[in-house]
């Protein structure tokens, strides 16, 4: 082969390998953040790191004659996943290669066993790994609490940085904790609320926890919580149109049942409820322990946006930030 020719051969591979990378580069899937109702299909929730360390929660459709084990091993699995993660513009939480030995269900407790790869993350994400195992797991209202091990052995403090494990992990732990929060984790309560932020050029819904103290009993008083920190902008700054939005009258939790009474500041300009604020709210209610349906009213008067079929909402049919098939 003459010169010429290898040098058109050596032109012709550059140009088939650029045409890949670009293409593998770009196979980035959508999100879609619209909060609804879907009763037939099983969503689950993976977590991701975005730039800012932020974690952010994505579903995925899982098939539902699939047993929470394997359920459980797949989402571990994906989590773990740089390649993953990468496809919807985020990074993986979880270290590579971690894979869930066994994982058992009893009495309302959940055992995940780890493989030794669960001591291999950097030190500084400690927090965000413990938060984003203990939000994966206890999506299943099988699992209340989560008991974590590695290669057999119970975990009482996080394996690298060794942040103790002092109780039963549950969903009080919280996720996306404020850093600079001054009350200690296991002796305060969690209260996660949910704003909007741009991830890699997608809007998506993300939790934000804070704590507060164990006393705080009340439903109402865990809603005034989540009013003082709801946004619906980009950033954790409330949203200047619904400073002073508030609860009306009494909020009581009755057979799973949580109706929401708000004055007028939960509307717009054009006296409307902005779907921002309606999915906000559904998704950070759905927090609140013991809820099972929510209805939102607006001074007294039933309020309902697109994307929910019915005024009484089932929260266990809430999906939201769902990868595009």
């Amino acid at each position: 082969m003459n010169e010429k020719k290898l040098k058109l051969v050596i032109i012709s591979i550059l140009c088939v390998f650029s045409v890949f990378v670009y293409y593998k580069g770009n196979d980035k899937k959508t999100i879609e953040k619209e909060v609804v109702e879907i009763a037939n299909k099983d969503y689950r929730q993976v977590f991701y790191l975005d730039k800012d360390g932020t974690l952010i929660p994505i579903s995925i459709a899982i098939e539902k004659e699939t047993s929470i084990e394997a359920q459980v091993k797949t989402m571990i699995e994906k989590m773990s996943s740089e390649a993953e993660a990468n496809k919807t513009g985020m990074h993986a939480i979880l270290p590579t290669n971690l894979k869930v030995l066994s994982f058992v269900v009893q009495d309302g407790k959940g055992y995940v066993n780890f493989s030794s790869e669960l001591a291999t993350y950097p030190k500084e994400k400690e927090l965000k790994v413990l938060e984003a195992i203990v939000w994966t797991v206890t999506q299943y209202k099988e699992v209340k609490e989560v008991e974590i091990q590695m290669e057999g052995e119970k975990l009482t403090h996080m394996p690298v940085d060794n942040l103790p494990i002092t109780k039963s992990l549950s969903r009080n732990l919280g996720i996306n904790n404020f850093e600079h929060n001054k009350l200690p984790l296991h002796e305060t309560k969690g209260v996660t609320f949910y704003y909007v932020k741009e991830v890699s050029g997608q809007t998506l819904y993300v939790p934000k926890t804070v704590r507060v103290s164990s006393d705080l009993a009340s439903v109402k008083e865990v809603m005034d919580v989540i009013l003082d920190n709801i946004s619906v902008s980009s950033s954790l700054e409330q949203n200047e149109n619904y400073k002073g939005l508030m609860v009306l009258g009494n909020t009581d939790l009755i057979d799973g049942k949580l109706v929401i009474n708000l004055n007028e500041k939960a509307l717009s300009g054009d006296l409307q409820i902005s779907k921002e604020l309606y999915d906000s709210l559904v998704l950070s209610i759905q927090c609140i322990e013991g809820v099972e349906t929510v209805s939102i009213m607006v001074e007294d008067q039933i309020v309902n946006v697109s994307g929910f079929s019915e005024e009484e909402i089932q929260v266990s049919n809430v999906v939201y930030n769902v990868v595009a098939s």
